[in-house]
């Protein structure tokens, strides 16, 4: 009855709803994506009411009644989460140490460029000068 109007809860007791026990949820490793664990957690319910040619029924009040509650999950395990560290964020770490010598290694040699580039223009033109 998570998130259910007060109208329904307040009819039936003992129902004590708790967002961390009763709502779906993913749990996702934030580098590569990966789903680690998860759960998925449904109610279904039904409403009893007064039914007229039914005696049985006839001090029923109308009440909106949880039926039936099913609660799926999934969690690598840890031979997945191992797997996973070793051939997946082990090589995306190294990508990054690369992408990061890259970067750096392209950047000084442009600078060197540069700086090689402004020396001999001086030069070039002082020879100019002097002719």
């Amino acid at each position: 009855m998570l998130g259910a109007s007060n109208e329904y809860t307040s009819t039936v007791r003992g129902l004590k709803p708790d967002a961390k026990k009763h709502q779906t949820y993913v749990d996702v490793q934030q580098l590569t994506g990966t789903p680690l664990q998860g759960g998925k957690r449904v109610q279904f319910n039904m409403f009893l009411k007064t039914i007229n040619r039914i005696t049985i029924t006839e001090n029923l009040t109308t009440v909106l009644m949880p039926a039936i509650w099913i609660d799926e999950g999934i969690q690598l395990n840890d031979e997945m989460v191992d797997f996973l560290k070793q051939k997946l964020i082990n090589s995306l770490r190294l990508l990054d140490i690369f992408y990061w010598m890259a970067l750096t290694g392209g950047i000084v040699t442009g600078m060197i460029g540069f700086i090689y580039y402004a020396v001999h223009r001086r030069k070039s033109v002082k020879e100019h000068s002097l002719t």
